[in-house]
């Protein structure tokens, strides 16, 4: 109950975060990144993995990373919500499956590439169990 209050927390957070306007007098990729310091500024977990998921999004999909394509992610990207909850769960999890994550990256089917995460997670888990049953 807790973990899924925080979840809900940061992800409230995180686009409260996205609702402030940028400045109109700096370049794009200053205003992206003062963008992502605010986000950073209230929530540093939501800005890392906002980035983590833009930047893997601007690597395999060839998504350029601006301020709007960052709102989407946090918007409307199933994977977000899920790295969050994620690392709230388990930041040792989040830490050993985000480079597996990036390596299952699919640009046509975020659905499929956020089921292959979750199956990851469900292994993470199970070997976890396993060497907590071998230690009794």
């Amino acid at each position: 109950m807790y973990r899924a209050l925080l979840t809900l927390t940061l992800t409230a957070v995180s686009v409260a975060s996205l609702a402030q306007p940028a400045t109109a007098t700096t370049s794009d990729d200053t205003q992206t990144r003062l963008f992502i310091e605010s986000v950073a500024h209230n929530c540093p977990s939501c800005a890392d993995n906002l980035m983590f998921i833009a930047n893997l999004r601007a690597q395999h999909c060839g998504e350029p990373i601006t301020i709007g394509s960052l709102r989407e992610v946090a918007s409307n990207r199933s994977m977000y919500p899920f790295l969050l909850a994620l690392e709230t769960a388990s930041p040792e999890a989040a830490a050993s499956l985000k480079p597996l994550i990036a390596e299952s990256v699919d640009c046509a089917d975020e659905q499929k590439w956020l089921a292959d995460a979750r199956l990851l997670w469900d292994e993470y888990k199970e070997q976890e169990l396993r060497q907590l049953s071998s230690v009794k």
